[in-house]
């Protein structure tokens, strides 16, 4: 069964997975699911590989935005954000506590 190249490729344009036709060079945006390489996969994984260039099953979690800041105000939490490093966390609850950050 001969099959013919498909008339598009997957490119990245503003973080999102667009389906880009090779004649035209128009884009147009991807759903959460793409037909890539023969099946159905996620868009997430497909942007991976236009990224990478690596092929994976699950698309590897980034490590920033790791830590929460969370404070106790009035008997609530509140939470202030999620934060790459420690350091980030614990200025912005020292912000928070000085009052140099708004409560809702």
């Amino acid at each position: 069964m001969n099959h013919a190249p498909p008339s598009y490729k997957f490119v990245e344009h503003n973080g999102q997975l667009m389906r880009e036709n090779v004649r035209t060079g128009k884009r147009y945006p991807c759903g959460k699911q793409v037909s890539w390489q023969g099946r159905t996969t996620r868009a997430s994984i497909v942007l991976h590989w236009v990224r990478t260039g690596e092929h994976v099953a699950r698309v590897p979690r980034s490590n920033l935005n790791f830590h929460r800041a969370l404070v106790r105000v009035n008997g609530k939490l509140i939470h202030l954000g999620y934060f790459a490093t420690v350091e980030d966390k614990m200025a912005a609850i020292f912000l928070h506590r000085i009052g140099l950050t708004p409560t809702k």
